[in-house]
């Protein structure tokens, strides 16, 4: 049973997040979804909130105009929990200090520290480290570790020594206000300074047909052109942008004063017409997907979705899918028990998949990690493209 409504945001933009133009052109108009992540314990009404995408035609930047009130999650994720975490933060750790030129006893600040984890590898390394983390619970943790944490959002007036290098992994796209954290960053920055944050890539949106990317919690989608458009605002120069493979293609951006700015990025990026084709593209995947899906439910076939994210939200709703789904399966803890979005779906531990016919993945990025657990699963995979597997 659907229990949400559609109402309006609390707020909506009249221009750009970086620029502050005006020109904004809708580039991708979505169905409304209610908080893609207010997974709950207890069933209960949801409003809807918009959903649309827009790209500022003086910068370039694409976001969502609407912003949401904050909010906590009941239960957090901790970046220190990946198998593979403690490795990846050290390679992370030390090919920052070696390319930005740290000297132990040097500044390191990160902006949601999260448990504290990327922070204990550069202190292991010899910096002095802060981390900013507004989580409570993740701040205390962070503390036992003997790293320093303020437990306040990252901006302007804090009294903290000035960094060498600032960090920010993956959480920039989730700031509504850029002007209040860029004010941040020029404050605490020391002179010769790195700001060094990672963010999805614009381009990998466009290329895996993968909206769901942007949700109202992470409203924005980085590029070359837009970021360079920021800095400048803040006499600071995006001078060095690394691609990484992690998380389905992650851009690393590097900003700093008097330093050279990197070329802009691919042109097709900011062409109107290259959205109008990623449009089109999704609306026949979604045909693909409910037709195929509506020929099994008449053939009497079950159907379960796997992926209890926040991304989920955005497909199931923009595709239809709560007409075939009868439950979600997910192996998240945080998750499994509770009830999706608005939708009110059932979360279930990933074996329940067993025992329906098909299993449609929602976050493609784990396709294969789900078929090497439950190799017998058929599985429907609605983007990049529809497929069966």
């Amino acid at each position: 049973m659907i229990c949400a409504t559609t109402v309006n945001s609390i707020h909506r933009r009249s221009d750009c997040r970086i620029c502050h133009g005006s020109n904004l052109e809708l580039i991708l108009p979505l169905t409304p979804t209610p908080i893609g992540d207010q997974y709950l314990d207890v069933p209960k009404p949801q409003p809807l909130y918009d959903f649309n995408l827009y790209q500022c035609r003086s910068c370039g930047f694409v976001h969502m105009l609407d912003e949401i009130p904050e909010f906590h999650h009941a239960h957090v994720f901790l970046t220190g929990s990946v198998t593979s975490a403690a490795s990846h933060f050290e390679s992370f750790a030390r090919s920052l200090i070696d390319f930005c030129g740290l000297q132990k006893g040097d500044m390191v600040i990160d902006i949601g520290s999260n448990d504290g984890s990327i922070l204990q590898t550069f202190k292991a390394l010899g910096m002095e480290v802060t981390g900013f983390e507004p989580n409570a619970r993740l701040t205390q943790i962070s503390r036992d570790r003997g790293i320093t944490t303020i437990s306040e959002y990252f901006g302007k007036g804090h009294d903290v020594r000035q960094a060498k290098l600032i960090t920010a992994n993956n959480v920039v796209a989730n700031i509504n206000d850029l002007d209040a954290f860029m004010d941040g960053i020029v404050e605490v920055l020391a002179p010769g300074g790195t700001f060094v944050f990672e963010s999805f890539y614009l381009r990998d949106i466009l290329q895996n047909r993968v909206f769901d990317f942007v949700y109202h919690e992470q409203p924005s989608a980085f590029s070359v052109r837009p970021v360079k458009a920021l800095m400048r605002r803040y006499g600071l120069r995006l001078f060095h942008a690394e691609y990484t493979q992690g998380r389905g293609g992650l851009m690393r951006f590097y900003c700093g004063a008097g330093r050279p700015e990197v070329p802009d990025d691919d042109q097709l990026l900011y062409d109107p017409q290259t959205y109008a084709v990623m449009a089109k593209s999704i609306s026949e995947q979604r045909e693909k997907t409910r037709s195929f899906l509506g020929e099994l439910a008449s053939a009497g076939k079950t159907m379960c979705g796997f992926g209890a994210t926040v991304s989920a939200t955005g497909i199931i709703y923009h595709f239809g899918l709560a007409d075939f789904i009868r439950f979600l399966v997910d192996d998240n803890p945080a998750k499994v028990g509770r009830f999706s979005p608005g939708l009110h779906l059932p979360v279930l531990r990933t074996e329940k998949s067993r025992e329906v016919d098909y299993t449609i993945v929602l976050p493609w990025l784990f396709e294969k990690a789900f078929k090497q657990v439950h190799p017998n699963n058929k599985l429907i995979i609605p983007l990049p493209y529809f497929n069966v597997a």
